[in-house]
């Protein structure tokens, strides 16, 4: 005999609907324990034979190691980044040494993402990276400015260089006592973000316009859609998006303008 829609929950009904939460509540919480980054363990992976010593001087972030090779103290330390890439955290390692002028930098080591696959392989293939190589930590680290993005990776791209900036500049003035010299991170609109943005003012007029003008703007929608946010910008939302929203991983306006109006734009067009 069936029960109806607005009959009371029985006991035995409560008690699964209180496991079932609880069960929830606890898989968050231990997710979000068994997220956190063991920096020493990914450094090690990159350096096998490297003996690291984690400097006392900095407890939080950035993490400076010092290290040596077949017995001999490095010159060089390594200083840990992390930020927000697209598709959730990023880590790397900076491989810095200190000069008459502050510090330079030597290296950069990838040491942990989750973006996806083929944006990975466009920036790490290529000579982003590189760059930074013989930057002082006085530099300004900023993409359009002395960093290139990649194109087709820009996202990417501005989530490694922020990443990389916030811990150097950290570095700079608590390590080396310097005064900032450099420019911060600024946003104004560009045309990506106008582009996006009037692909979806065109949307809405598409969905409540049933005439030659509403049709015309579905068409525009649609091949915009595809070659300008699937192609040129690639700022298309999947369920790793949504998933990583769910455990925190939200960028930063600045760095990520585009995600931003997407998320926006999409929600928007939902409700």
């Amino acid at each position: 005999m069936s029960r109806t829609i607005n009959a009371p929950l029985t006991h035995g009904e409560k008690l699964i609907r209180v496991f079932a939460y609880t069960t929830l509540l606890a898989a968050f919480i231990v997710g979000q324990i068994a997220s956190k980054t063991d920096y020493e363990a990914l450094l090690q992976q990159q350096m096998p034979d490297a003996k690291l010593t984690r400097s006392d001087v900095q407890t939080e972030m950035p993490i400076v190691y010092q290290f040596e090779l077949k017995g001999e103290l490095s010159p060089d330390v390594v200083v840990m980044a992390d930020g927000i890439g697209y598709g959730g955290p990023i880590v790397v390692g900076i491989r810095a040494r200190r000069t008459e002028d502050g510090a330079k930098l030597n290296e950069i080591l990838m040491l942990d993402h989750k973006e996806t696959p083929s944006f990975m392989n466009r920036v790490s293939q290529g000579k982003f990276f590189r760059q930074f190589a013989g930057k002082s930590v006085s530099d300004n680290f900023l993409m359009g400015d002395d960093i290139d993005a990649v194109s087709g990776a820009t996202v990417t791209s501005a989530g490694f260089t922020e990443a990389i900036r916030e811990a150097v500049h950290l570095g700079a003035v608590k390590h080396l006592q310097l005064q900032p010299s450099w420019r911060s991170l600024r946003w104004t609109p560009g045309v990506n973000e106008l582009v996006l943005t009037g692909l979806f003012l065109l949307a809405f007029v598409a969905a409540y316009r049933r005439d030659k003008i509403g049709k015309t703007a579905r068409y525009l929608v649609m091949a915009g859609a595809l070659g300008f946010v699937g192609f040129y910008a690639n700022a298309s939302l999947n369920l790793g998006n949504l998933a990583g929203i769910a455990m925190g991983y939200i960028p930063p306006p600045k760095q990520h303008p585009l995600w931003w109006i997407m998320m926006a734009g999409s929600l928007g067009s939902v409700v």
